[in-house]
């Protein structure tokens, strides 16, 4: 699986926070170390989902 790039990973972040009304915290570097292809993005949001609920 290829990677994302940093700006692909930025748009996909908004869409995803607009879509599901969630905040993906993406200011410290340990965050953008922890999102490096889409399945850590698809887990991130369905922890932060669920923590919503």
């Amino acid at each position: 699986m290829r990677g994302i790039q940093s700006l692909e990973l930025t748009d996909i972040i908004c869409g995803l926070e607009q879509s599901y009304g969630i905040e993906i915290e993406m200011n410290t570097d340990d965050a953008w170390s922890n999102l490096k292809n889409l399945d850590d993005t698809v887990e991130a949001v369905r922890s932060l989902l669920a923590k919503k609920a």
